[in-house]
C-alpha cells in the first residue's frame, strides 16, 4: 500500500564531563508456526483522554554483565535516565532490542539474572509497560528458549516467539502503528565479537527461510500507516560491525519495497541515524557499553549518516520515540503538506561538572534544529 507521507524528528539530549556542549558530528516445514506470530491489536493504558499519539523507548545492548554487581554504571545510569524521561515525555512500552544477557544470555527461566540485570534495575514506576524483547547474539549463547519462557513470570517482559508482530491503534485517531520483531540470529547465524564480528550463516536454513518468509507476508498485507521493524543486528552501521551483508541481501529489499517507516537495532554500542532509499535506519546500542568507533564510516551510501554519538565518556544512552499525527503543523508549518510524523529523541547521558545537562538537536529531511532543552 502507499502509506502516508512521513516526518522522521531525531533529537540528541546530551549533557558534557567538563567539555562545551557537543553537536553530533523456500523451503517450509510442517511444523506448527501460526500460534507464534500474534497479530491482534495491542492495549495502550492511556494517560489522557487526548492522548494523540504512541510513545515508547528503544534500548539495546542493556544486558549487564555475568558477576556482581550483574550491571555496569552505564546500564545503571541509563535505566534512571529511562524512568527519568518515560516520566516526563511519557511511553508506553519499551523496544528491548537484544544482548539482553551478557555475555552467554541465560539457561533457565528461573536464572537469577532476570531479577539481577532486569527487575532490580529498571525500577520507575514510569518503566512498568511492557517490555517487548527480541534476542540478540548474546542471548543466542544461551537459552534463547529460557527468555521466551520468563514471559510467564514477569507482567511486563513480553516475549512471545523468537520473532513476532505488535500492532497498535494511535489514540483518538484512525491510525495505525505496525512492528515486526525480528530475530536476525536466526536469520543471519551468530557472530563472534571477538572473531571475525560477521555472522557465520544461519544455523538452519530452513528456519531462516520460514522468519523471512514470515516477514515478506506480514509486510506485503500490511495496512498500517507506520510500519517499523525491529532486530539486534543493524543493516546500515559505521562504528565496529559495520553494514550486515545478510540483511542487505534479505531484509533491505523489503524495508525499501514495503515502504517501511523505519528500522531500529542494537549491536553496535552507540548511538546512530541513517536514512537510505526512504528508509530511516537507527541503532541504539547504547545501554550497557559507549563505543566511539567509526572504522566503517565509509561503508555506508554517501550522506546517509545523520547522527553518530558514542563518547566514551557518556553514561550510555536510549531513544525516545513518538508516532503522532496531531502535532505535524508546528514542525514543518505550511511548507509542507504532511499528517504524520514519528519524533525519535536519542537520549545521551554526560555529566558536567556533577550536574545533569541535556541539549536538544533535531532533524528531519528538511531542517536541523538545536537548542538547549533543559538542565537538573
Amino acid at each position: 500500500m502507499m502509506r502516508e507521507p512521513w516526518l522522521l524528528v531525531v533529537v540528541f539530549l546530551l549533557s558534557c564531563c567538563n567539555m562545551a556542549l557537543p553537536l553530533f558530528t523456500l523451503l517450509l516445514t510442517a511444523l506448527p508456526v501460526v500460534h507464534c506470530f500474534p497479530t491482534a491489536f495491542q492495549d495502550l493504558e492511556q494517560n489522557g483522554k487526548n492522548q494523540t499519539s504512541i510513545r515508547f523507548l528503544a534500548l539495546g545492548d542493556w544486558g549487564g554483565v555475568p558477576y556482581p554487581p550483574y550491571i555496569t554504571p552505564v546500564e545503571k545510569a541509563t535505566a534512571w535516565e529511562m524512568g527519568k524521561i518515560a516520566e516526563q515525555m511519557g511511553a508506553d512500552f519499551v523496544l528491548a532490542l537484544g544482548d539482553n544477557f551478557y555475555y552467554s544470555g541465560v539457561n533457565s527461566a528461573d536464572s537469577p539474572r532476570f531479577q539481577d540485570t532486569f527487575e532490580r534495575v529498571y525500577t520507575a514506576d514510569s518503566l512498568n509497560i511492557p517490555w517487548y524483547i527480541l534476542a540478540g547474539n548474546h542471548d543466542h549463547a544461551g537459552n534463547v528458549k529460557a527468555q521466551i519462557d520468563y514471559s510467564r513470570k514477569s507482567d511486563r517482559w513480553r516475549f512471545p516467539h523468537y520473532y513476532y508482530e505488535l500492532n497498535f491503534r494511535i489514540p483518538n485517531t484512525k491510525r495505525t502503528l505496525s512492528i515486526m520483531m525480528l530475530d536476525t540470529v536466526m536469520l543471519c547465524g551468530n557472530s563472534d565479537d571477538y572473531d571475525d564480528e560477521k555472522p557465520r550463516g544461519p544455523l538452519s536454513t530452513i528456519e531462516a527461510n520460514r522468519q523471512l518468509t514470515w516477514l515478506q507476508q506480514r509486510m506485503a498485507q500490511s495496512k498500517a500507516d507506520f510500519l517499523l521493524v525491529a532486530g539486534h543486528y543493524p543493516v546500515w552501521s559505521v562504528s565496529e560491525h559495520g553494514p550486515t551483508e545478510c540483511l542487505l541481501k534479505k531484509l533491505r529489499p523489503l524495508l525499501v519495497k514495503y515502504k517501511a517507516t523505519a528500522y531500529f537495532c542494537g549491536h553496535d554500542h552507540n548511538l546512530q541515524y541513517l536514512k537510505e532509499s526512504g528508509v530511516g535506519y537507527v541503532v541504539s546500542g547504547a545501554g550497557n557499553f559507549l563505543d566511539p568507533d567509526t572504522r566503517h564510516w565509509h561503508h555506508v551510501p554517501k550522506d546517509t549518516l545523520k547522527f553518530f554519538t558514542g563518547q566514551a565518556s557518556t553514561l550510555g544512552g536510549f531513544v525516545h520515540g513518538e508516532v503522532s499525527v496531531s502535532h505535524i503543523k508546528r514542525i514543518v508549518h505550511a511548507s509542507v503538506l504532511l499528517n504524520c510524523f514519528i519524533c525519535i529523541q536519542f537520549v545521551v547521558l554526560i555529566l558536567v561538572d556533577g550536574l545533569w545537562m541535556c541539549h536538544m538537536a533535531a532533524y528531519s529531511q528538511y531542517s536541523l534544529v538545536n537548542s538547549a532543552l533543559h538542565g537538573e
